[in-house]
């Protein structure tokens, strides 16, 4: 099937808390079938009040279908866990995500991605793709360490409920080692009270280790 990359003028829709003026960003990467407010008001409890939390939705709408109807939510990208197949890559995200930095936080002079669940899948290829990142930090979810093959310029922490049934947390700790081995720097946080969601003690952990690199 014949496939065309074409120019386009792209609406975000994004959440966000904090001064523009701010030296430091966190970027806030929801999960699927989430939006950036949902995981803003999770994690912004657990921020420093001097940065600047943007939390943007991502670019493919997923509806989803609830007792009181359908709720619209987003997704990153679109990934097949039975057939281990992308029917829509990291790529078009990754790419949104370099323009709405640029867009949105021009002026950041330090940048932190926290990714929650398929937000953190991405959160690595994302901040590859921007500048002055210092910190990754992957909460429930597996960085892909049979492709971040190479040491990159900045932390890659990931805090992971033990209770986690969504996202297998053994086998996420066994890939950060393997991210280990390659060179890069960061931390494992295993949060044994928590499950698949952001809860205080998640928070409480995310929070710590953004104090790490400060």
């Amino acid at each position: 099937m014949p496939q065309r990359d074409i120019n386009l003028t792209w609406p975000v829709t994004y959440s966000e808390h904090g001064s523009c003026d701010a030296e430091e960003t966190y970027l806030l990467l929801h999960g699927w079938q989430q939006r950036g407010q949902v995981v803003l008001d999770k994690l912004r409890p657990y921020c420093p009040d001097h940065v600047r939390l943007v939390a943007p939705d991502a670019p493919f709408p997923v509806a989803h279908q609830g007792p009181q109807g359908r709720r619209l939510g987003f997704g990153w990208y679109i990934f097949d866990p039975a057939t281990q197949i992308y029917h829509v890559p990291m790529t078009t995200a990754v790419r949104m995500m370099r323009g709405f930095m640029t867009a949105v936080c021009p002026s950041a002079r330090k940048v932190r991605v926290l990714g929650y669940s398929q937000g953190g899948y991405l959160a690595p290829f994302v901040a590859e793709a921007l500048t002055n990142i210092v910190q990754v930090i992957g909460i429930n979810c597996r960085f892909r360490d049979e492709v971040l093959t190479k040491p990159l310029p900045f932390r890659l922490d990931q805090v992971h409920g033990e209770k986690d049934v969504l996202v297998d947390p053994a086998r996420s700790m066994q890939s950060h080692c393997q991210i280990l081995k390659h060179g890069n720097r960061g931390v494992f946080h295993p949060v044994a009270e928590a499950g698949h969601g952001i809860s205080t003690h998640i928070g409480e952990a995310v929070a710590a280790l953004c104090r790490i690199s400060e």
